[in-house]
Protein backbone atom coordinates (compact mmCIF):
# COMPACT_ATOMS: atom_id res chain seq x y z
CA UNK A 1 0.00 0.00 0.00
CA UNK A 2 2.79 2.40 0.95
CA UNK A 3 4.82 1.67 -2.20
CA UNK A 4 1.72 2.17 -4.32
CA UNK A 5 1.04 5.57 -2.73
CA UNK A 6 4.66 6.63 -3.25
CA UNK A 7 4.59 5.55 -6.90
CA UNK A 8 1.31 7.38 -7.48
CA UNK A 9 2.69 10.48 -5.75
CA UNK A 10 5.86 10.45 -7.85
CA UNK A 11 3.85 10.02 -11.05
CA UNK A 12 1.58 12.91 -10.11
CA UNK A 13 4.55 15.15 -9.32
CA UNK A 14 6.12 14.27 -12.67
CA UNK A 15 2.83 14.98 -14.45
CA UNK A 16 2.50 18.35 -12.70
CA UNK A 17 6.10 19.21 -13.57
CA UNK A 18 5.39 18.36 -17.20
CA UNK A 19 2.30 20.60 -17.17
CA UNK A 20 4.32 23.43 -15.64
CA UNK A 21 6.97 23.15 -18.36
CA UNK A 22 4.22 23.13 -20.99
CA UNK A 23 2.77 26.34 -19.52
CA UNK A 24 6.10 28.15 -19.88
CA UNK A 25 6.75 26.84 -23.39
CA UNK A 26 3.25 27.80 -24.56
CA UNK A 27 3.78 31.35 -23.29
CA UNK A 28 6.98 31.58 -25.33
CA UNK A 29 5.34 30.15 -28.46
CA UNK A 30 2.47 32.65 -28.28
CA UNK A 31 4.83 35.62 -28.50
CA UNK A 32 4.22 37.78 -31.53
CA UNK A 33 6.89 40.07 -32.89
CA UNK A 34 5.24 43.37 -33.71
CA UNK A 35 6.05 45.20 -36.93
CA UNK A 36 7.95 48.46 -36.55
CA UNK A 37 5.90 51.59 -36.89
CA UNK A 38 6.08 53.59 -40.12
CA UNK A 39 9.57 54.91 -40.62
CA UNK A 40 10.29 58.57 -40.94
CA UNK A 41 11.67 59.90 -44.20
CA UNK A 42 15.42 59.48 -44.40
CA UNK A 43 15.64 56.52 -42.00
CA UNK A 44 17.30 53.31 -43.08
CA UNK A 45 14.92 50.52 -44.05
CA UNK A 46 17.23 47.86 -42.57
CA UNK A 47 15.89 46.15 -39.48
CA UNK A 48 18.18 44.89 -36.75
CA UNK A 49 18.64 41.13 -36.63
CA UNK A 50 16.30 39.46 -34.12
CA UNK A 51 17.49 36.19 -32.64
CA UNK A 52 15.48 33.55 -30.82
CA UNK A 53 17.56 34.16 -27.70
CA UNK A 54 16.87 37.91 -27.70
CA UNK A 55 13.14 37.21 -28.11
CA UNK A 56 13.18 34.79 -25.17
CA UNK A 57 14.91 37.38 -22.98
CA UNK A 58 12.34 39.99 -24.01
CA UNK A 59 9.40 37.66 -23.28
CA UNK A 60 10.75 36.70 -19.86
CA UNK A 61 11.37 40.36 -19.06
CA UNK A 62 7.88 41.40 -20.13
CA UNK A 63 6.17 38.55 -18.30
CA UNK A 64 8.01 39.29 -15.08
CA UNK A 65 6.79 42.89 -15.24
CA UNK A 66 3.12 41.97 -15.74
CA UNK A 67 0.80 42.54 -12.78
CA UNK A 68 0.11 39.26 -11.00
CA UNK A 69 3.23 37.65 -12.44
CA UNK A 70 5.41 38.02 -9.38
CA UNK A 71 8.41 35.76 -9.14
CA UNK A 72 7.62 32.44 -7.50
CA UNK A 73 10.01 30.13 -5.71
CA UNK A 74 11.00 26.78 -7.17
CA UNK A 75 9.27 25.01 -4.25
CA UNK A 76 6.00 26.82 -4.99
CA UNK A 77 6.19 26.25 -8.75
CA UNK A 78 6.94 22.53 -8.41
CA UNK A 79 4.92 21.56 -5.34
CA UNK A 80 1.99 24.00 -5.27
CA UNK A 81 1.33 25.73 -8.61
CA UNK A 82 0.20 22.62 -10.52
CA UNK A 83 -2.92 22.40 -8.31
CA UNK A 84 -3.23 25.85 -6.76
CA UNK A 85 -2.12 27.81 -9.89
CA UNK A 86 0.66 30.36 -10.14
CA UNK A 87 -1.39 32.98 -8.27
CA UNK A 88 -3.00 30.70 -5.67
CA UNK A 89 -6.52 30.88 -7.13
CA UNK A 90 -6.68 27.09 -7.24
CA UNK A 91 -8.43 25.65 -10.27
CA UNK A 92 -7.69 22.08 -9.08
CA UNK A 93 -6.70 22.44 -5.43
CA UNK A 94 -8.23 24.80 -2.88
CA UNK A 95 -7.76 28.54 -3.38
CA UNK A 96 -4.93 29.68 -1.09
CA UNK A 97 -4.72 33.27 -2.30
CA UNK A 98 -5.19 35.73 0.56
CA UNK A 99 -4.58 33.24 3.39
CA UNK A 100 -2.67 34.48 6.44
CA UNK A 101 0.79 33.09 7.16
CA UNK A 102 -0.08 31.55 10.56
CA UNK A 103 -3.00 29.60 9.07
CA UNK A 104 -0.83 28.44 6.15
CA UNK A 105 1.94 27.31 8.53
CA UNK A 106 -0.51 25.27 10.60
CA UNK A 107 -2.04 23.62 7.53
CA UNK A 108 1.33 22.88 5.89
CA UNK A 109 2.69 21.39 9.12
CA UNK A 110 -0.48 19.30 9.55
CA UNK A 111 0.16 17.84 6.09
CA UNK A 112 3.87 17.31 6.80
CA UNK A 113 3.22 15.42 10.03
CA UNK A 114 0.39 13.27 8.63
CA UNK A 115 -2.44 14.87 10.59
CA UNK A 116 -4.53 15.08 7.40
CA UNK A 117 -5.48 11.64 6.09
CA UNK A 118 -5.46 10.60 2.43
CA UNK A 119 -3.77 13.75 1.21
CA UNK A 120 -1.28 13.97 -1.61
CA UNK A 121 0.11 17.06 0.09
CA UNK A 122 1.53 14.93 2.91
CA UNK A 123 3.98 13.43 0.44
CA UNK A 124 4.88 16.85 -0.94
CA UNK A 125 5.53 18.36 2.50
CA UNK A 126 7.21 15.38 4.18
CA UNK A 127 10.73 16.14 2.92
CA UNK A 128 10.58 19.91 3.36
CA UNK A 129 12.48 21.51 6.22
CA UNK A 130 10.74 23.78 8.72
CA UNK A 131 12.60 26.71 7.17
CA UNK A 132 11.35 25.83 3.67
CA UNK A 133 7.78 25.50 4.94
CA UNK A 134 8.08 28.87 6.69
CA UNK A 135 9.39 30.49 3.48
CA UNK A 136 6.58 28.88 1.48
CA UNK A 137 3.93 30.16 3.91
CA UNK A 138 5.49 33.63 3.76
CA UNK A 139 5.44 33.58 -0.04
CA UNK A 140 1.85 32.36 -0.32
CA UNK A 141 0.57 34.86 2.26
CA UNK A 142 1.83 37.62 -0.05
CA UNK A 143 -0.50 36.66 -2.92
Amino acid sequence: MNKTMIIIGVLLILAFGFLLVQEFSSVESETVVSQPEAQEVGQSSEQPSVTEESLKKQVVSELSNEPGRAERSKNYLVKCAPCHSRDGSGPVGAAIKGMKKDILLKKLNDYKHGRVENSMMSGLMRNMTDEEINELAEEISGF
